[in-house]
């Protein structure tokens, strides 16, 4: 089961309990006297069949709601001890409110179980004549039913604001996922076309070499001219997912930074924060692709602990497991949840599944510890 539906699920289970423990106690009150009453049979009969009826029926509620509603309402005409179905068809059937259709209905058999009451109560059985205590009982089933009415219209109103809440908890993250593969996309852009540039820029410098032979040249002058259409279909693919609307034509972009640039980034952070910085590996030694995603982790690994724990010191550690390339970020757990949400780790775990790898979080001895691993022959 998902995290997402388990919100749903908790409130529908703790929802259940609103159908079947006040219908159970409305049979029970009217039933339990009569039980004592065994010199009288068809008393006994007429009371608790009808009213276990309406309550066994409850188990078909949602396959049947139409049928149930019916025989609920019917055995109201004849037992008291009815209304403890009636209160649990009405309640269940609020809850699964579709439309106002759908409420109308729900409305009607609500009217139609008081007028089936209101008959029970004069009919010969069980006295004939309206009493007070005919009132009172009257005003105890109204009130029952009013309520289940109630609480089922507000049980569907709470489903549907977890439901509104999961939807936009989903959207959002969808939503995260798109901008983090957008960006990817961006910085891909950005160092293919940096480095068709430089192909193509040293393809034409040989073309105007006298003292190459004309196989050569002719080789560098269709390396030149392809570079120059691959840059160019690079731009009209990918210009609408860069911030500007695309690098003017003729221009290329600065590469991505990397691993390389660690240490300018380490020290922009330590300004403001104290970061522990252990590498266990070659980082020079890594694709480049591997190094620039790395970066970018760690990049907003370190923005994640600075907004959620301030001032608290950062411990960074790059190792290798097996052909993996392992970063871990710690620092001091808060408990607090910014503005983000926590949507800046939904990009970190976008972009290390596109590479093949993964990301999780954990709290472990009170420290927050992000932890990602990607293959580090990525982009090799």
């Amino acid at each position: 089961m998902s995290s997402a539906t388990q919100p749903r699920n908790l409130v529908h289970r703790r929802i259940g309990g609103l159908v079947w423990l006040p219908a159970a106690l409305a049979t029970a009150f009217y039933a339990l006297p009569v039980v004592r009453s065994l010199d009288r049979p068809l008393l006994v009969a007429l009371v608790l069949v009808p009213g276990l009826l309406s309550l066994g029926v409850l188990t078909r509620r949602h396959t049947a709601p139409r049928l149930v509603s019916a025989v609920a309402v019917g055995c109201l005409l004849v037992s008291p001890a009815a209304l403890g179905g009636v209160i649990g068809i009405i309640a269940s059937r609020a809850r699964r409110l579709r439309d106002r259709r759908h409420l109308v209905e729900i409305v009607g058999w609500t009217l139609a179980a008081v007028v089936a009451k209101v008959i029970q109560l004069v009919l010969p059985y069980p006295g004939g004549e309206w009493t007070s205590a005919s009132s009172v009982d009257l005003t105890m089933t109204v009130s029952a039913i009013g309520f289940a009415l109630f609480t089922g219209l507000l049980s569907r109103a709470r489903t549907d604001s977890v439901d509104a809440a999961q939807r936009a908890e989903q959207s959002r993250a969808a939503e995260i996922r798109l901008e983090e593969r957008a960006r990817i996309a961006r910085e891909m852009h950005d160092v293919v076309a940096h480095r068709i540039s430089l192909v193509a820029m040293v393809s034409g410098a040989l073309v105007h070499r006298d003292d190459l032979p004309d196989d050569a040249q002719e080789a560098a002058t269709i390396i030149r001219t392809n570079s120059r259409l691959a840059l160019d279909e690079l731009r009209a693919v990918l210009r609408d997912l860069r911030d500007d609307g695309g690098s003017p034509t003729g221009t290329t972009a600065a590469p991505q930074p990397d691993l390389a640039q660690l240490p300018v980034l380490l020290a922009e952070v330590r300004e403001v924060t104290d970061v522990n910085y252990t590498c266990e590996i070659d980082t020079a030694a890594l694709p480049p692709t591997a190094s620039r995603q790395l970066y970018r982790i760690l990049q907003e690994g370190l923005t994640n602990a600075r907004k959620h724990a301030p001032a608290q010191p950062v411990s960074v550690r790059i190792t290798r497991s097996g052909g993996d390339v392992v970063l871990e970020v710690r620092n001091p757990f808060t408990g607090e949840v910014g503005e983000s949400g926590g949507y800046g780790l939904v990009g970190i775990q976008e972009r290390a599944r596109l590479l093949g790898g993964h990301a999780r979080v954990d709290v472990i001895d009170s420290r927050f510890v992000l932890t990602a691993t990607i293959p580090a022959k990525v982009g090799s």
